[in-house]
């Protein structure tokens, strides 16, 4: 049983180790300020957390005045981390180290195969490149839709129909070792936003931006609608883990079908049928954010009036999201948005200021996705990186006989 000097022990370690992962090497006087440790007592911290192998020397600071000061850091093969994103034939593989340092990262398909055996095949093959004999300590697996909290079933996605049903996060944790989370694609696209130097938001005097801690992310692409709210800091889940399902809302405009969700409106096909009300050229095969992007280089009168029609279903969209959350910023972002450019958001924008006025809604601050196709990876490792520390980092140096 532990006793209370061990437990003080283990968050004393605990504390050096999330500023050490948060700052990166620290000396023993940083650490004596930021923890209010004494000297010896931060001396024999680093000593113990350096004789179990989570931390080890980095060198020491140089430039300033007096002897060079020795730093320390967290050991980065103390554990691993990893994020995949899985889409229709495709699953994509990022593994870091402890530090978050990239060392591996690979693409494959896996047409005729179950995505299960590609997911565990794709780990296996980034263990064996990054040279681990040992399992990862955390995996981070996108899926598009999303998980039923009391089944771990597969909700709201026809992409993916093998996994329909079945208790995917019970699945993948009997064949994948170590912490595995099963996360919706946008909530970790949100996740890279949350993190991203550009998710921030200037104070009212004008001093260094803040962390927008909340806020909407609108993803319009070729494969989905979606949305993903950030609450104070922490993903906004859901009862059935369906917030952000904003496909399924219903939709009427011109050239949408009776009966029509806002999905169905712009998607790849409610995109191409839209562009031939408008009489813009649609190749057989095309590609709705391809077709986009053609009428955002033409931008003659059919085109402009094409993407006009597109920019007014996506600010309904984001205004719908404004209007029941009420974020201090809306994130734009997905492939349909991309390929619209510079013409397609100041549309949206513009229709975004037609509605709203005073009297109907709070100001929506729009701002644009930063990251790109690889946005799910990134907000995959973000929190695949954060799970492996806390596992690493929950005893410190204490080790249970």
């Amino acid at each position: 049983m532990r006793t209370a000097p061990s437990r003080m022990r283990v968050y004393n370690d605990r504390t050096a180790l999330d500023l050490m992962a948060g700052h990166g090497p620290m000396s023993r006087a940083t650490l004596e300020q930021l923890t209010g440790l004494s000297k010896p007592g931060v001396a024999e911290l680093l000593n113990r957390l350096e004789r179990v192998a989570l931390i080890e020397r980095a060198g020491k600071r140089t430039g300033g005045p007096g002897p060079s000061a020795q730093l320390w850091s967290i050991r980065a093969a103390a554990g691993h981390a990893a994020a995949v994103d899985v889409r229709k034939g495709e699953v994509s593989v990022v593994l870091c180290d402890l530090v978050g340092e990239e060392l591996v990262r690979i693409e494959q398909q896996f047409d005729g195969r179950h995505p299960t055996d590609a997911v565990v095949d794709a780990l296996a093959q980034a263990r064996h490149a990054a040279g681990l004999a040992d399992e990862l300590t955390a995996v981070v697996v996108g899926v598009p839709g999303g998980i039923e909290p009391l089944t771990g079933r597969l909700l709201y996605t026809r992409r993916i129909p093998e996994w329909a049903g079945i208790d995917l996060v019970g699945h993948l944790r009997e064949r994948i070792a170590g912490d595995v989370v099963v996360e919706n694609d946008v909530n970790l696209i949100a996740l890279a936003e949350q993190g991203s130097a550009a998710a921030t938001v200037a104070t009212d005097g004008g001093e260094a931006p803040t962390p927008d801690d909340s806020f909407a992310l609108v993803w319009i692409d070729a494969v989905g609608l979606g949305a993903a709210l950030v609450l104070d800091g922490e993903l906004h889940h859901g009862v059935t883990g369906g917030a952000g399902e904003i496909d399924y809302i219903p939709f009427a405009d011109a050239g949408a079908p009776e009966g029509a969700t806002l999905g169905a409106a712009l998607s790849d096909h409610g995109i191409l049928e839209l562009a031939r009300i408008h009489g813009c050229p649609v190749e057989a095969g095309a590609e709705g954010r391809v077709v986009i992007a053609q009428a955002a280089a033409s931008a003659d009168t059919a085109s402009t009036a094409f993407l006009t029609d597109v920019a007014r279903r996506a600010a309904f969209a984001a205004t719908v999201v404004h209007s029941v959350m009420d974020p201090r910023t809306t994130v734009l972002g997905g492939s349909v948005v991309a390929a619209g450019g510079e013409m397609l958001r100041g549309l949206i924008q513009a229709r975004i200021e037609q509605i709203q006025t005073p009297d109907r809604m709070t100001p929506l601050n729009l701002r644009v996705q930063r990251y790109g196709p690889d946005a799910v990876l990134v907000g995959g490792l973000r929190l695949a990186l954060h799970n492996a520390q806390a596992t690493v980092f929950a005893s410190g140096s204490v080790i249970d006989g």
